[in-house]
């Protein structure tokens, strides 16, 4: 009827192995072929196609990628805005990679978003799932960092908790050095969190001082919330290396956001920053969202398709079977070697008195 429709899930991204060892029968015999499948990790789509690895952390399941969608959950494209001048004068939403680079960043990176893409109703994240916001930042942190401060506004609320959250391996020291093993970095909750930088809009620069509009990757990461402080402000969870801290602030029209960075110390920070400002984005699964999907299917090259076989072969053959849970598949296969029967000469005398044996 000319309408269409998207949707998102969870999948179980499956590994499977045949599990027999001992494959040699003898001819006229019967052996059972039976699988061990099982799924490495949980992933999450977006409407675009892009798969997520999810992580459960006191019990709430967050991508542990950052967001490089190209359309809201219902289709629409959202504009890529390459231009600074362009960029810093919408007001609708729009999104970009650093450095308007999308080889080399959007992989590990993800895309940047204002907040107006962020706080469009037609949502960023994929359906069942939402931009996280103040509350999940900060139970997060908390469940990381006891000490975690979540009254506090414009100020560092944990001086532990993104230690847990970062990966170690691609972060750079003040100097642009990387850090392959930073001191405490432990990335224990999963979350890989990642130096994608972020966008600016000439909000910091001074007089006579020339700020580039991209901070670049390698450096910090902000992650905007999407809880709306004023009328017109934006959250934002940030991580930089030049104020190392997870940081929560508000300010007047201003966003709210997240940051996490490298430098002599490391602390977590909310803060604010204009709708213009381009960010990463982090979905965490709703309440009562989608759920994981391991709806598996089996095919042997026998036709049959169930998880276990029982074949007779009569001579040395080759089984294959696909797994598919809809979105991936995977292959095995175990080769069945017959051993024929041969018939053997009974030995000695074949004369016998009456009622020998």
């Amino acid at each position: 009827n000319g309408c269409s429709a998207s949707d998102s899930m969870v999948i179980d991204v499956l590994t499977v192995d045949i599990t027999q060892n001992d494959t040699t029968i003898c001819e006229g015999d019967s052996i059972l072929l039976e699988l061990a499948s099982h799924s490495s990790s949980s992933y999450v789509n977006d409407v675009d196609g892009n798969l997520y690895p999810v992580v459960e952390i006191d019990s709430k399941q967050w991508m542990t990628e950052n967001l490089k969608v190209t359309r809201y959950s219902n289709g629409d494209p959202i504009p890529n805005l390459e231009n600074d001048n362009v960029w810093g004068n919408t007001s609708s939403g729009a999104y970009c990679w650093m450095s308007n680079d999308s080889v080399t960043y959007s992989s590990n990176c993800g895309a940047l978003y204002n907040w107006y893409a962020v706080s469009d109703e037609r949502k960023l994240c994929p359906v069942g799932w939402h931009v996280s916001n103040n509350e999940d930042w900060k139970n997060l942190s908390l469940h990381l960092d006891s000490n975690t401060d979540t009254t506090c506004n414009n100020c560092t609320i944990s001086t532990s908790a993104m230690e847990m959250m970062r990966d170690s391996n691609v972060w750079l020291d003040n100097n642009g050095v990387p850090l392959a093993n930073i001191s405490g970095v432990t990335n224990s909750s999963g979350l890989s969190i990642y130096p994608a930088g972020i966008r600016h809009f000439g909000y910091y620069n001074l007089p006579g001082q020339t700020l580039p509009y991209f901070m670049p990757g390698g450096t910090a990461t902000t992650f905007w919330s999407s809880d709306s402080t004023y009328a017109d402000s934006t959250s934002v969870f940030s991580i930089s290396r030049y104020n190392p801290q997870l940081n929560l602030d508000t300010n007047e029209i201003q966003g709210r956001c997240f940051t996490l960075s490298t430098a002599n110390s490391s602390n977590l920070r909310s803060e604010s920053y204009p709708p213009t400002f381009g960010f990463s984005v982090r979905c965490v699964k709703d309440a009562g969202g989608l759920n994981i999907v391991s709806n598996n299917t089996y095919l042997w090259s026998t036709g049959e398709t169930t998880a276990s076989i029982t074949p007779s072969p009569t001579q040395t053959t080759t089984y294959y079977v696909t797994v598919s849970n809809g979105v991936t598949s995977c292959k095995d296969s175990v080769t069945v070697t017959v051993n024929s029967l041969t018939a053997g000469n009974i030995l000695g005398a074949t004369n016998v008195v009456a009622g020998a044996t």
